[in-house]
């Protein structure tokens, strides 16, 4: 939810956890000048410990944008978050945007994806912001919880961090980390963003692009073509040059409009449609097989998320199709229809209706080369089912204290 000002905790590498305490403007361009005025900071103090763990910091952001990307928490009438309650509930009276001050009232999960083995099992998700080293990023935390079988592990287990965040002009997907061995790994995208910025984190800001600025009405539909190095078994550190060249090209399509999810709330969406290519003119996705929708709310962050496949699409490792995916998933009942972007996303994209026939399909035209292609939702999770926290007071944020280095070159100032 928007504010009028934050206060915001910045954490410093060091012996100890040092914490600045002022007030921010809420404007981008306070965001961009923060760092430089953290020396002139009036009051600070020192916390024991030195692990992000012992932190609580607070967003270093206050926009439109932001509100989109994280989890909000229901709070009383002093401001504190309420456990076991999320939007939509009829106890939630008020609702910001989560801190890390906060312990995490509540958490998300899918609907009908449950593990049959062991039905407690959650897939849980959580939308947060993390400050580390000065620099606050957005992460997406999938994890799993055996919180009702009592014959497995009871605290939930680390699957996958997406780091998240904004300049000016976009939101995206900087880079993620995935459970594995020798600390998992983590991959990304090296952007034209380097040639500026080589040893900064900033070289994989508009990694995947996930929408604009869209403090606009609703329909408003936006779409940019993006370029990158992607590198999906593990980045090349901080410390090597940028690429010679940025071969991966992008067509990135984002709309907002209102949307009812399996929930039953009706939210304002921004929905994010990046195709895996570009043509030349970036305004169709030429050759592109695959598209991935992902959905955004002021309530909860990523919402919802869809793998879409053309209908030429064949998986070489298993052989199965477009159509063949698309009726599966139906069958499942995972997912109600989409959302349906709006008939001319971009001049030279021509959308048809969403059909249900089995499956959930529309046509897309590309109106330079006359070109047709049926396109089919081949996999889906609403994420709005809400899951109570393992503690009665909340959840502490996820531990992050044995995460490699790499991981935090997302923060890299």
């Amino acid at each position: 939810m928007g504010e009028q000002s934050r206060k915001i905790d910045m954490v410093m590498k060091g012996t100890g956890v040092l914490m600045r305490y002022y007030q921010v403007p809420a404007d981008f361009g306070a965001l961009i000048s923060l760092r430089k005025r953290l020396a002139a900071a009036a009051l600070c103090f020192v916390l024991c410990g030195s692990t992000i763990s012992a932190a609580k910091a607070e967003p270093a952001a206050d926009s439109d944008m932001y509100d989109f990307m994280v989890m909000d928490v229901c709070v009383d009438a002093g401001d504190k978050a309420l456990p076991n309650v999320a939007p939509g509930s009829p106890q939630c009276t008020s609702h910001r945007n989560i801190r890390q001050s906060d312990r995490i009232p509540y958490h998300l999960t899918s609907w009908n994806q449950d593990i049959k083995r062991c039905p407690g099992r959650f897939v849980v998700n959580d939308n947060i912001p993390l400050t580390h080293a000065g620099v606050t990023r957005i992460m997406k935390t999938v994890r799993v919880a055996y919180s009702l079988c009592p014959d497995m592990k009871r605290d939930p287990i680390p699957a996958y961090y997406s780091v998240r965040w904004f300049d000016d002009k976009y939101t995206f997907i900087m880079g993620a980390w995935s459970r594995g061995k020798n600390g998992g790994t983590v991959r990304g995208g090296i952007t034209p963003e380097c040639d500026a910025n080589p040893h900064s984190s900033r070289r994989y800001f508009h990694n995947w692009m996930l929408f604009g600025n869209t403090s606009g009405t609703l329909g408003q539909t936006g779409y940019t073509l993006l370029e990158k190095a992607s590198h999906i078994h593990g980045l090349p550190p901080l410390s090597a040059p940028c690429p010679d060249r940025y071969p991966a090209r992008v067509l990135a399509v984002w709309s907002k409009g209102e949307y009812r999810y399996r929930s039953g709330q009706t939210l304002e969406t921004i929905v994010s449609h990046p195709y895996s290519q570009a043509d030349e003119s970036g305004t169709t996705p030429g050759k592109g097989r695959q598209m991935e929708r992902t959905y955004w709310t002021r309530e909860f962050g990523q919402t919802r998320w869809e793998n879409w496949k053309r209908d030429d699409y064949v998986n070489k490792k298993t052989g199965g199709t477009a159509s063949g995916l698309a009726k599966r998933t139906f069958e499942m009942g995972y997912c109600d229809a989409p959302f349906s972007m709006p008939s001319q996303p971009t001049p030279n994209i021509k959308l048809g209706n969403i059909e249900t026939d089995g499956a959930y399909s529309q046509v897309l035209t590309d109106l330079k080369t006359g070109e047709t292609h049926r396109w089919y939702m081949a996999g889906c999770q609403d994420i709005t089912k809400v899951v109570p926290p393992q503690n009665a007071d909340g959840d502490d944020y996820p531990d992050v204290a044995n995460m490699p280095d790499r991981f935090w070159e997302f923060w890299q100032d």
